[in-house]
């Protein structure tokens, strides 16, 4: 008696096609209309009956209305089932609650992160309308900066989280923001031997979140028997708490050719405003001298 062995029997039955489909408001106005409803519906009548479409349904109808600030938005289901014309109906049943505000966001796990580095990506403010279309969107720009864990497969939000967490008060709602910081800073190195420039080495350092500020600085440096190039740079994402972004590179570019020898010394200075969270523009002056002997 060492092992044993396990039969599921299973019966198919006969297949069903989907019935009549329907959407019903069970407490308070539409605001959406249900012709509109309708077209978000995967189910179609005469198809096959799908149940995983069917919960998809009633998870996008839910969020229709939860994107509209109803949090506690609910959608459920009943079936009409015919086995004589072998067809499945399903009435979805859509319960709206109240609308919800956002009380309070919290973050946390930010160990060296500042609060306003992650609080200035989120497209959801303290006092607005529950919107989980903008949670989503501000859980995507945090992940974007960089500075969190990355996804580590399908369904993983990586390292920003941003959960609900209930209140006193049926039509207040707290977000807490969870993230989960990994290491920002590279340093390499590297040498190498070549009959142009006979030795070559070169080194680069970067570092992104200077003192959890979001800030950017990084620094190379290539010194070859022909070349000495050296350069600096920071980013500044939100130039004092605004819209405008800075950037400034320094470099100090010293060749040696056959006749002469050029040093190249300058930098340039960049601002930019960001009009939507996908289109920005900038300008760059930059100031640089050239010198030849």
């Amino acid at each position: 008696k060492s092992s044993m062995e396990v039969i599921i029997p299973v019966e198919e039955g006969p297949r069903y096609r989907v019935g009549a489909i329907d959407v019903e408001m069970v407490d308070g106005e539409w605001l959406v209309e249900k012709a509109t409803l309708q077209k978000k519906l995967n189910l179609k009548k005469g198809d096959w009956f799908d149940y995983s479409a069917m919960a998809s349904d009633s998870s996008n109808l839910a969020s229709t209305y939860r994107d509209r600030g109803y949090a506690n938005a609910n959608v459920s289901t009943d079936h009409k089932v015919d086995p004589e014309t072998l067809t499945f109906g399903v009435t979805f049943k859509i319960q709206k609650g109240d609308p919800v505000y956002i009380r309070r966001i919290e973050i946390r796990g930010n160990k060296d992160t500042r609060d306003k580095v992650v609080r200035r990506e989120l497209k959801i403010s303290e006092g607005d309308l529950y919107s989980g279309e903008k949670i989503r969107r501000s859980q995507r720009r945090v992940m974007a900066l960089g500075f969190f864990e990355p996804p580590t497969g399908a369904g993983d939000s990586g390292g920003v989280q941003i959960d609900t967490r209930k209140t006193g008060d049926p039509k207040l709602i707290d977000l807490v923001v969870t993230v989960k910081e990994k290491q920002t800073g590279t340093f390499q190195i590297g040498a190498g031997f070549s009959s142009y420039e006979s030795f070559l080495l070169t080194a680069q350092i970067s570092k992104e979140n200077i003192f959890g500020r979001g800030q950017t600085l990084s620094a190379q440096l290539t010194l070859s028997g022909i070349r000495q190039l050296g350069s600096i740079s920071f980013f500044e994402p939100y130039l004092l708490d605004s819209q405008v972004t800075f950037a400034l590179d320094l470099f100090n570019f010293n060749e040696a050719f056959n006749d002469f020898n050029r040093l190249r010394q300058g930098g340039n200075i960049s601002l930019g405003y960001r009009l939507t969270d996908d289109l920005s523009f900038s300008l760059t002056y930059t100031l640089e001298s050239v010198q030849a002997e």
